[in-house]
């Protein structure tokens, strides 16, 4: 074989031995270092998030006792079923006592929950679970008052003075004429007052 040849034959082998080098060794290795590399940031940032998690368990714990706290605080002014017939009296005390003339005090029944929505199916078609609500009942009180505005806000302030926790809603004042005042001098109010009632132990929502 002439020299040319040979040489040829070296360089022809070296090219190999690096090209099967390059998809034998190289190429997996680097392929496995990105892969591992790849898995390292993700449990870099998995551990960085659950220190994190650790870190404000004690913030996370009050802002729980806080909510707790206030939750019982609420629920000290929400009455229980048997307590609306002395709610009513009280609230009607109340607004009597106000400068308007109370023109009506009409109790609703009292509303069930609303019903759960339907849950959210996870992946694998599971339904997720939601955090269970509390099954308050809601109840409602049709108010009625005629005055001038200084008589139906001091009527207001009484409502909202009233020492079990209600939501007024529903605001409607109209002008009434009366002989010898002023148009728009006297009027007549209407709100809706909702308070939520507390289910007696061991009672099931209706």
């Amino acid at each position: 074989m002439r020299p040319r040849e040979q040489a040829l034959v070296v360089v022809l082998v070296g090219v190999l031995a690096v090209v099967g080098f390059y998809y034998a060794v190289y190429r997996p290795r680097t392929e496995e270092a990105r892969r591992l590399e790849t898995q390292l940031q993700q449990l870099t940032a998995e551990r960085q998030r659950l220190e994190a998690l650790v870190a404000s368990r004690p913030e996370v714990e009050r802002r729980l006792q806080e909510a707790q706290a206030r939750i019982a605080e609420l629920e000290t002014k929400l009455p229980s079923r048997r307590d609306i017939p002395v709610l009513l009296v009280q609230l009607e005390e109340a607004v009597r006592q106000s400068r308007a003339k109370v023109t009506l005090v009409r109790p609703g029944p009292l509303q069930a929950p609303p019903a759960p929505q339907p849950q959210a199916r996870g992946g694998g078609g599971q339904q997720q679970a939601q955090p269970e609500q509390p099954a308050y009942q809601s109840f409602t009180v049709e108010l009625g008052a005629e005055g001038d505005y200084v008589a139906l806000v001091d009527f207001l302030q009484r409502l909202q003075n009233f020492p079990r926790l209600m939501v007024l809603s529903d605001f409607r004042m109209t002008p009434i004429t009366q002989e010898g005042r002023p148009p728009g001098s006297f009027l007549g109010l209407s709100v809706r007052a909702t308070t939520y009632v507390l289910p007696e132990a061991g009672e099931a929502p209706r």
